[in-house]
C-alpha cells in the first residue's frame, strides 16, 4: 500500500510470499478435488498438521472431504477456528 493512500502515510510493502500456513489454509478451504488422489489427500493431511488442527476436527473434516462435501469442510474448519478464538 502506497503511503499516499492512507492517513497515517505508512508504506506497506506487498507479501508476495506464501507461508505455509497460508497455503494449508487454502488446501482446507479450497481443495482440489481433481488430480492425483494420493496426492491430494497427503497435502490435505499435511495441511490440516500444519493448522494444528485437533483430533476432533481432522476426523470431521476427513469424513466431509472424503464425502466430497467441500461446504462441510469449510463449515467445520470456520467452527473450529472460532472456538478457538474463544479461548
Amino acid at each position: 500500500m502506497l503511503a499516499a493512500s492512507n492517513e497515517e502515510k505508512v508504506e506497506i510493502s506487498p507479501n508476495l510470499e506464501l507461508s505455509e500456513t497460508d497455503k494449508a489454509f487454502m488446501r482446507v478451504n479450497y481443495p482440489y478435488i481433481v488430480g492425483n488422489k494420493q496426492v491430494l489427500w497427503a497435502n490435505f493431511e499435511a495441511s490440516m498438521k500444519t493448522l494444528n488442527l485437533d483430533a476432533a476436527t481432522v476426523a470431521s473434516l476427513t469424513k466431509q472431504r472424503e464425502n466430497g462435501y467441500v461446504p462441510g469442510v469449510r463449515r467445520d474448519y470456520v467452527k473450529y477456528v472460532e472456538k478457538a478464538r474463544a479461548l
